[in-house]
């Protein structure tokens, strides 16, 4: 799932998280820094598939797509070949609601993005729990550049954006979104030079629908869109506790809003 932030941040964040993941995931070994062995570091990834579901809600996938892109580093092939045959048998044993056509089920197509956590399993093995797992659509979503004044001035910031899709996937609009919450308001201040870099890169993107009995569907979809000039670790991206709120996707994720196939399996917090 690509991370929507401010180009001027996007390489070095990439360089650092794949730095990070491919220590932990390396060989499947557990993931213990120089912090003490009785410590453990968890990692947070991102794997996606697309699912047919048939109008009985079961699933099957043709192939997992990714783990965090990192199917492209030689050295972790096994590993993310490992994750990749376990979370298609995974998948295929949970059940989805399938979208309807006048109030009768039919076969669907959705893009599941599955959030997962690694950690030291505590005997020598890396332990993985999925964190949450939706359908929606596929994105191409490249990052905005960096407004200008906001630079010079060292200004950071974020928006929170609604974007709308049609079947063929072309963006049919773009919202800020307006929230009451202090939380999210504090993290998405909708600073006008913002909003506007967000909207004209917005507009660019497209996106690959969910099909419903075989023919693609509109959506709409809710994206933060950060602007940092600090390194990872600061106070930049969502925070944690506007993160957990439902209708809130972390910083580099998208949320659809009303997607055509949802999951009926609780699989939050299970051990993959």
């Amino acid at each position: 799932m690509p991370a929507i932030l401010a180009a001027t941040y996007w390489d070095s964040l990439i360089m650092i998280r794949r730095l990070r993941v491919v220590l932990c995931l390396l060989a499947l070994l557990p993931c213990a820094y120089a912090a003490g062995k009785d410590r453990t570091t968890e990692l947070d990834f991102v794997s996606s598939a697309w699912v047919d579901v048939d109008a009985k809600g079961h699933g099957r996938v043709e192939q997992v797509d990714s783990v965090t892109k990192l199917d492209k580093v030689p050295a972790l092939a096994p590993a993310v070949a490992h994750i990749k045959e376990v979370l298609k048998e995974r998948i295929e044993s949970w059940e989805f609601i399938p979208a309807t056509r006048d109030g009768v089920a039919v076969s669907s197509r959705t893009y599941l993005y599955m959030e997962m956590e690694g950690m030291d399993d505590g005997k020598g093995g890396l332990g993985i729990r999925i964190l949450s797992a939706h359908g929606g659509p596929q994105g191409q979503l490249t990052p905005p550049s960096y407004p200008p004044t906001a630079y010079r001035n060292g200004i950071q910031g974020g928006v929170l954006i609604d974007v709308g899709f049609d079947d063929q996937g072309v963006v049919t609009s773009v919202e800020p979104v307006k929230s009451t919450d202090p939380i999210i308001r504090r993290k998405f201040s909708n600073s006008k030079f913002f909003v506007e870099a967000a909207i004209a890169a917005a507009r660019a993107w497209t996106f690959k629908a969910e099909q419903v009995g075989g023919f693609p569907v509109p959506g709409r979809v809710r994206v933060p869109v950060s602007f940092c000039l600090a390194m990872p670790g600061s106070s930049c991206g969502s925070s944690e506790r506007a993160a957990k709120k439902a209708d809130v996707p972390r910083d580099g994720e998208f949320l659809a809003l009303d997607p055509a196939v949802k999951l009926r399996s609780a699989v939050a917090g299970t051990a993959l």
